[in-house]
């Protein structure tokens, strides 16, 4: 399954780029997905593609955007992304990629000025389903949406 973040179709892109209330210096509007593609990421006007970005950085987007709640323990992100390495170099490499990740969010954020788009708390690491949006998340939802659907059986 490939992951990316793109523009939405006209009618999706005016609600996903809804101003936040972001702290002095951080990103004025949410990123969109289309992870259903190549990989490319659209904040706001500013289109990233993937190839501009980090393989590591990317794997990282990619592996929360498939995970429930865009959410995994931080062992299950090393295991994944870092199966061979040991804990503590696989921990370090993940604080690594995980800043790389929010610079590409917010390349002019600092650690106290930062919207919040990956967050990360003891044992487990998100992107915020309120900021973060991908097109797969929402064509779940949609189909969640339709099977509530009574049939007219």
């Amino acid at each position: 399954m490939s992951c990316c973040f793109v523009g939405l179709q006209a009618a999706r892109a005016c609600a996903y780029q809804t101003r936040v209330a972001p702290s002095p210096g951080a990103s004025l509007f949410l990123p969109s997905s289309d992870d259903l593609g190549r990989i490319t990421i659209r904040i706001g006007e500013r289109v990233i593609p993937g190839t501009d970005i980090r393989k590591k950085v990317l794997s990282l987007l990619t592996f929360l955007l498939t995970r429930p709640q865009f959410s995994a323990s931080r062992e299950q992100v090393i295991e994944a992304l870092w199966p061979d390495m040991e804990p503590e170099a696989g921990a370090n490499s993940l604080n690594q990629t995980s800043y790389f990740l929010r610079q590409v969010f917010e390349p002019k954020a600092g650690d106290d000025s930062s919207a919040g788009y990956l967050n990360s708390r003891a044992d487990l690491i998100w992107l915020d389903p309120t900021l973060v949006h991908s097109r797969s998340s929402e064509c779940h939802k949609l189909i969640a949406a339709i099977r509530r659907i009574p049939r007219p059986d």
